[in-house]
Order: C-alpha cells, then sequence, then structure tokens
C-alpha cells in the first residue's frame, strides 16, 4: 500500500485533516504490523532454563505456536519431536529431551531448540549434558617387585609390598582399595598407601582406564617372627566394578621369590561364583568349584603349569582340566607358547578344587607358573576353607 500524502513546503500552513491523514496511515501500518505478529511463533522461555540431561522433562513457553489445528514443529539439536506430551498447548510445549547420540560430551553442550508453525519460526539455545554412564569393566590387580628384592624380609618394622592396579573400566571411578593379610594374627597389620607412600584417604583411590597406577601395602611386623609365612591380597570394588591380586606368599627373614612380570594372570570364570569371594574358595565337603583363569604369555619357550597345596591343606583335591595335564599327572602340565613381538599368546587355564572328607578347614592352594630357564615365575595362591552346613 502506498500512501499518496501531500509533500509541506517551507511556510505552509499545516491543518487538522492532514495531522488526521497521518494519524490514519499510522493506525493503518500498527493494523498491518499487528496482523502479522499474531500468526509469528515467539518462544518466551524454557523451564528449566540452565541446562537439561538426556531424558528429562523440559517446557517451552511461548506464543502463537498453532498446537490446536496440529501446525507446530519442534527441532532439539537436530533431532526432530514426534511426541508432545501431555499440557502442551498453543504457548506451552511439554517435551522431553532426546538422545543426542554418543558424540555428546559427558559436560554437555549447547544445541539450538526451534520451533516452527506454518508461517514462521523461533529458536532458543539450551545446554544439554548425557545420561551418566554405569561403570562396568574389571581391575588387573597384581603383586610387583619389592623396592629392594633381594633383601631378606624384615621383622620388628614397618614392609611396603607394591601392588599395581590397573582399570579396564569403561571410564574414570575412584574405587575402594582393600588390602587383607593371611596366615598370622598380627595386629593392625596392614595399610593401603599411594605411590608416594601417602595413606590414602578413606581408603579410596582414583583410577583412568588403561593407566597403571602404584600402591603400597604398608605390613607391620612384629618381633620375633623369622621364617613367619605370611599371605598379602589386594581386592578393589567400585559400584560392582572389582578386581583382586589373589594371594602372594612371603616369609619373613627371606627375600621375596621373583615374579615373572611377562605373564599376566586374570580371572574369567568361577562356577559355582558364590564359592570364591576375592582370593578365598568356601566349599562344603563333597562340592566342587571349577576356575578359569586367562594368561598371556608376552615371551616365547616352554612354560610348567603347575598345583600344589600348603601342608596345612589336608583332604583338599584339587586337578588341572586345561591345558591337558601331563601323563600320569593331574597337578602338572607343560606347554610350548610361541609369542610374536609386540604381542601376547592368551592360553586358558583351568583346574578344580573340593574339599573331602574330614578336609581341614585351613590352606592354600597355589597356580604357578614357570618359564623353562627362568627364575621368576607367576603365582596365584588361593586360602581354603570348608563351608559349614
Amino acid at each position: 500500500m502506498t500512501l499518496n500524502l501531500p509533500r509541506v513546503r517551507p511556510g505552509d500552513l499545516i491543518k487538522a485533516d492532514f495531522m488526521n491523514q497521518i494519524l490514519d496511515a499510522l493506525d493503518s501500518l500498527d493494523s498491518r504490523i499487528g496482523s502479522g505478529s499474531t500468526n509469528g511463533v515467539q518462544i518466551t522461555g524454557l523451564s528449566p532454563s540452565g541446562q537439561v540431561q538426556v531424558g528429562s522433562p523440559l517446557t517451552i513457553f511461548g506464543n502463537n505456536f498453532e498446537f490446536s489445528i496440529g501446525a507446530v514443529r519442534v527441532v532439539f539439536g537436530g533431532v526432530q519431536i514426534n511426541t508432545l506430551l501431555a499440557g502442551s498447548n498453543d504457548s506451552q510445549l511439554n517435551i522431553t529431551v532426546p538422545d543426542l547420540g554418543p558424540s555428546l560430551p559427558a559436560g554437555g553442550e549447547p544445541v539450538t531448540i526451534v520451533v516452527s508453525n506454518r508461517t514462521s519460526s523461533d529458536s532458543r539455545s539450551i545446554t544439554v549434558i548425557p545420561l551418566p554412564q554405569p561403570l562396568i569393566g574389571s581391575v588387573l590387580v597384581s603383586a610387583q617387585p619389592l623396592d629392594n628384592p633381594t633383601n631378606p624380609i624384615p621383622q620388628n618394622g614397618p614392609t611396603d609390598f607394591p601392588f599395581l592396579l590397573t582399570s579396564a573400566a569403561n571410564q574414570s571411578a575412584s574405587f575402594l582399595v582393600t588390602p587383607a593379610l593371611s596366615g598370622p594374627n598380627w595386629p593392625n597389620p596392614v595399610q593401603a598407601l599411594d605411590k608416594n607412600k601417602n595413606a590414602l584417604v578413606n581408603s579410596n583411590i582414583p583410577l583412568d582406564p588403561n593407566t597403571p597406577t602404584l600402591i603400597y601395602v604398608r605390613v607391620a611386623i612384629p618381633n620375633n617372627t623369622l621364617n613367619t609365612p605370611f599371605s598379602l591380597s589386594v581386592g578393589v570394588s567400585s559400584s560392582g566394578v572389582t578386581g583382586n591380586s589373589g594371594l602372594t606368599s612371603y616369609t619373613v627373614g627371606q627375600p621375596p621369590a621373583p615374579v615373572d612380570q611377562t605373564i599376566d594372570l586374570s580371572l574369567t570364570g568361577a562356577n559355582p561364583a558364590s564359592a570364591l569371594s576375592g582370593s578365598n574358595i568356601q566349599l562344603a565337603t563333597g562340592t566342587s568349584l571349577i576356575l578359569t583363569y586367562l594368561a598371556k604369555f608376552s615371551v616365547s619357550g616352554q612354560y610348567t603349569i603347575s598345583l600344589s597345596a600348603s601342608s596345612d591343606a589336608v583332604n583338599w583335591f584339587f586337578a588341572l582340566s586345561q591345558p591337558t595335564p601331563d601323563s600320569g599327572s593331574t597337578t602338572q602340565a607343560t606347554i610350548q607358547v610361541q609369542a610374536t613381538p609386540g604381542s601376547v599368546q592368551p592360553i586358558p587355564i583351568s583346574f578344580g578344587v573340593r574339599p573331602q572328607a574330614n578336609a581341614s578347614n585351613s590352606g592354600t592352594l597355589q597356580l604357578t607358573i614357570q618359564r623353562k630357564g627362568a627364575s621368576a615365575a607367576k603365582t596365584q595362591a588361593l586360602s581354603l576353607q570348608v563351608k559349614s552346613g
């Protein structure tokens, strides 16, 4: 519409009818602008307005959504919302924050919400955070050589035993560290320390995936304990993710047995699982437990795999089932390993344990893997206990 108003020259008298024409033109313009804004989408607010989590409810407030005639369209971070929740109307849209995919960072990121009707659209930005991911995986816990591995373990003082924790969990987490001493009944026997030998706060340590973390277990060894055998184990746990070193045996006054660090040994199965708690086997007389480990070898050679029990493990039966025991033996097998440089050869190891009639309620069963010609070995020790009832 073109306004044909006469032009005013300097000195002309401006009359009332001329002013009325200007006012009429302004009224017409206001009417046309107002008519256009009546149908324009306008977002006036979001609730919540800060950040929202995937799967949580969100309300979009505004005007002219045209919900009542089915003309509204909502796109959230590039994802079209096909379901509007109860309570939605022309000035309020209730939605569920959609899953924006695995690329959404843990700290969240801003995304754009676009609301459209038949003729127009409006947008707002909001920060979206993903759902918390459950912690899954495991932790490898292994005993390490002492700082002075050739020295005898002293009595009458603290000795620090190193353990390496390597998380195979899907995310970083804080783990509870539980060291345990088996054998002698020493007072205040163990304390968990960090790599700098400071006490762990609340016995917790943060672990990042695939990042080896060194800790120490300090043992207060009393006086007059020369030649006393003892065993240590370390368990870690967080939200159902666990790991356990199994028992490592030591003797006061003797150097610790060298550990073959080229062999990685991890528990992969226990049947029934209820019969194994950490490194403790608990079975009723006549019942059996099948344990399966995965040994990973990084050095080629001939290896002997053997089972042995302490002298106090009376009337306990145990036997290798995989690899096949050597002829005439149920407790020893010899294998040939071909490990290529930069890789490992995995070999499963399975064995059964059963307490027979009058089995002792104590003892230790040890799995040993040793390469021919090597002085070091990889061991896994398990305590034995008869379950009552």
